[in-house]
């Protein structure tokens, strides 16, 4: 309790919260927390609560409950990062497919375009022979 906790009987004596009458308060702190049953509960209750390791901010959920759920959404969202990996890689592929049939026409072309240069030059090597022949002499 923030009025209470870390500090001497005399300032938490000066120290009331709103709503509580002076003398309640005097009672509450003399007799309740300055007993030794409440400070030996309250070192029990500290320890036991560092131990925790969920804090106790669920509401009226079991612990079981909430872990459960996490587990549920770890696995979800496990499912749905593999399913959008799978289409991820679905349109990769499906651009790898694209790109190879395109790479693959560029090849046919450039194929065709070899084929006509080496006609081209056994043409030229003919005309150059004939005209060779026919000597202005």
């Amino acid at each position: 309790v923030k009025y209470v906790k870390d500090k001497s009987i005399q300032q938490s004596l000066r120290n009331v919260p709103r709503g509580v009458d002076q003398k309640e308060w005097e009672w509450l702190v003399k007799e309740q927390f300055a007993s030794e049953t409440f400070q030996a509960r309250s070192t029990r209750n500290a320890a036991n609560r560092a131990k925790l390791k969920m804090l106790h901010h669920i509401g009226s959920k079991p612990i079981r409950e909430i872990i459960y759920q996490k587990l549920l959404y770890a696995l979800r969202s496990t499912r749905e990062d593999i399913t959008s990996l799978n289409e991820e890689n679905k349109s990769l592929n499906e651009e790898n497919k694209s790109l190879n049939n395109r790479l693959s026409t560029l090849e046919d072309a450039m194929k065709e375009v070899l084929k006509m240069r080496e006609v081209f030059k056994a043409h030229q090597s003919h005309v150059a022979a004939t005209t060779s022949s026919f000597s202005t002499e």
